[in-house]
């Protein structure tokens, strides 16, 4: 899975000459081209402010808890929630699915489970890039209603 540069990245350059394929173009946060990137973790070793993660770790690093953020999605429009059903969500920000970055406003589709005046929503895939990408069923999110 290729390589990602964070937002704490401070475009200081450091990366650039170690990349031995040339797959991180410059910015005020440098990127790294997932397509291009050879996994090799030369640009990562030498980053002074450690902005350059293996692009597993960022999806991982929001979904620790197996809980989704709740600032990560919202209710995709006006909907009846019937405990049990498919429920439709947005993301409120993109997030990286293995190599994929998913843009923001993505649709998510979930299985509504309510719990007195709690819902919890089990997310079962993200309709994406013209691609549908199966979600465990493990992360969730929970809010009061």
């Amino acid at each position: 899975m290729a390589y990602v540069i964070t937002d704490k990245c401070v475009a200081c350059g450091t990366c650039l000459p170690v990349c031995p394929v040339e797959a991180i173009s410059e910015g005020d946060i440098y990127h790294i081209d997932p397509d291009t990137c050879i996994e090799c973790g030369s640009c990562a070793e030498v980053c002074p402010s450690e902005a350059i993660i293996p692009g597993s770790m960022v999806l991982t690093s929001r979904l620790q808890s197996k809980e989704m953020p709740r600032d990560l999605i919202c209710l995709a429009n006006d909907q009846s929630v019937v405990n049990g059903q498919s429920v439709k969500l947005r993301l409120t920000e993109p997030m990286w699915v293995g190599n994929a970055l998913i843009p923001r406003n993505t649709p998510l589709v979930g299985v509504a489970r309510l719990q007195g005046e709690r819902l919890e929503v089990a997310i079962t895939s993200i309709e994406a890039n013209g691609s549908v990408y199966d979600v465990d069923s493990r992360y969730r999110f929970s809010v009061g209603l």
